[in-house]
């Protein structure tokens, strides 16, 4: 029979081909399943049943303190690979699936307020940078992050041609779950991004990609976005990281009136389930909903002045 691990290979390889997932996602469906079977120590995917799922999971929240949603993460990634292998005739039934799915708790995202998000502009345009096209790079990369809600990646993986200057867009390609989708751009956020470009033309860079590193003509990296962050963080005291920036940005498109529809297109969001957890990082909805009960002062007000 062939070996597990050969079979999970092929189903990476349909997945990347058939299903659209990013390499990104089958590095981890191969993490994911290395760790699995490093602990069973199965060689084969009729071995793979309810109970010694629910052991692996019960031994990850004891020794490694996985999180409901990592136990999640887990299951759903170890299932479809059994979803294959039943399509695949390997299996008669997916035993993962008889698996309970924890319950996920319901946290405020992190996220900064109105004030630190502002101070954090203010640090990434005057800190002292070893290179003027650094500054120019760090204020376009944090703006865009604060202004846009892209996601980090996505961010990496813009190129040139997508910041549409005439149109005021910026077009996201190949988002997560490979989804396009056009992001409304202001004109602040233009004017950063129009800097930064020129200062790049200035040093004759050529590479499609958006955003390069500081020395070379290369793509920037997810690294060197880390160390742009934890310079900036370290600096100003602000804690926040890449994801961090997104949440943010819908917190702060909520508290400036937003509905949760365009913000659901504009962060590419599958579900708008998905939106409505932001509605717990922010009460100025709610507080303009309290104003409309029957007995505020304001409401009072109106009806004493009706006629009798």
């Amino acid at each position: 029979m062939e070996p597990i691990h050969h079979q999970h290979r092929r189903f990476c390889e349909h997945s990347l081909t058939f299903k659209g997932n990013t390499p990104r996602t089958i590095l981890w469906y191969q993490s994911t399943f290395g760790h699995f079977l490093k602990w069973t120590e199965i060689d084969c995917v009729t071995a793979i049943s309810r109970p010694l799922v629910e052991q692996y999971i019960m031994r990850g929240k004891t020794d490694h303190q996985w999180t409901a949603r990592t136990i999640r993460n887990r299951l759903s990634a170890l299932k479809l690979f059994v979803d294959w292998a039943v399509r695949e005739g390997l299996v008669a039934r997916n035993e993962v699936s008889d698996v309970p799915l924890p319950k996920l708790s319901i946290k405020v995202p992190e996220h900064l307020s109105r004030d630190q998000a502002f101070a954090l502009l203010e640090w990434t345009q005057n800190f002292r940078y070893a290179y003027v096209f650094e500054r120019h790079r760090a204020v376009a990369v944090i703006h865009l992050l604060i202004f846009s809600g892209i996601r980090a990646q996505e961010l990496l993986n813009l190129n040139v041609e997508d910041v549409r200057f005439d149109e005021q867009t910026l077009f996201v390609r190949c988002g997560k779950g490979q989804k396009d989708r056009m992001i409304p751009l202001d004109q602040t956020l233009l004017g950063v991004l129009r800097t930064y470009l020129k200062d790049r033309d200035r040093l004759k860079r050529r590479h499609p990609r958006f955003f390069l590193q500081v020395s070379g003509d290369r793509p920037m990296t997810y690294k060197s976005l880390q160390k742009l962050v934890e310079k900036l963080r370290c600096a100003s005291g602000i804690y926040f990281y890449p994801h961090m920036l997104r949440h943010t940005f819908a917190t702060l498109m909520l508290e400036g009136g937003a509905d949760l529809l365009s913000i659901k297109e504009i962060m590419g969001h599958s579900d708008i389930k998905t939106t409505m957890i932001y509605l717990t990082a922010t009460t100025s909805h709610l507080r303009a909903a309290m104003g409309k009960h029957a007995l505020s002062p304001a409401n009072l007000a109106i009806t004493t002045r009706l006629p009798k």
